[in-house]
C-alpha cells in the first residue's frame, strides 16, 4: 500500500489599510523564504514586527506585525 500525504499549506494574510485588498505575503514575495528572515508562524519577535509591506493592488507601503 502506498503513503497518502497531507500537505501544510501556510499562509501570511493582511489587509491593506488604504484600499482594503487583503492579500498572502508569502505569495507576493517569491524570496519570502529564500531570505531566511522569517520562520513559519513566527510571532512576536523582532524580526516579525514592523515589518515592511507594500500592496500590490495600491502600491500603498504599510508594516505589520506577525501574529499566529
Amino acid at each position: 500500500m502506498s503513503k497518502v500525504y497531507a500537505n501544510w499549506n501556510i499562509t501570511l494574510d493582511t489587509e491593506c489599510p488604504e484600499c482594503e485588498e487583503c492579500f498572502d505575503l508569502i505569495e507576493q514575495d517569491d524570496d519570502f523564504w529564500t531570505d531566511a528572515k522569517h520562520s513559519a508562524c513566527e510571532h512576536d519577535t523582532p524580526s516579525s514586527q514592523n515589518v515592511d509591506v507594500e500592496c500590490p493592488q495600491c502600491g500603498h507601503q504599510f508594516k505589520v506585525d506577525f501574529c499566529y
